[in-house]
């Protein structure tokens, strides 16, 4: 006999996915009535592919889907306080990544700023008219 694991997922039957469910076998389920009320608007949208999503009043369609604002925003920070660290941390550097390449392509093509604002870190720039015009009297300009 295998010891009891508190960390694995929940043994469950999966049942067919094209497989009708009314609402009184999603009454049924021992969840919360937020997911209950989820649960109902995917089963009248029809099913996982929701070829009756159009149908569905705006306050039910909306029930089908919901966003997570606070989770869309700290996901980084929610994936290391819940102890998995290497996905949040790979979703940090993978937004820090795709930021800075979208800074770049920026600066490359001048969207929004000039190329004398440059974010590489080699480049002097003129700080105010006074450098400028000091560098110009001496023949540095």
């Amino acid at each position: 006999m295998q010891p009891h694991n508190p960390y694995a997922p929940p043994v469950a039957k999966v049942d067919d996915i094209e497989e009708d469910h009314s609402d009184e076998s999603i009454e049924a389920l021992p969840v919360s009535e937020k997911w209950k009320d989820r649960f109902k608007a995917i089963a009248h949208a029809g099913g996982v592919k929701f070829p009756n999503l159009k149908d569905l009043p705006k306050n039910e369609r909306r029930k089908a889907f919901s966003f997570n604002v606070l989770a869309f925003l700290f996901g980084p920070v929610y994936y290391i306080a819940k102890g998995m660290w290497k996905k949040g941390l790979a979703l940090f550097i993978g937004v820090r990544a795709g930021r800075d390449c979208a800074e770049y392509c920026a600066w490359l093509f001048r969207v929004g700023q000039d190329r004398e604002r440059s974010w590489l870190r080699g480049e002097r720039r003129v700080r105010n008219a006074c450098e400028y015009r000091l560098l110009q009297e001496n023949g540095f300009g």
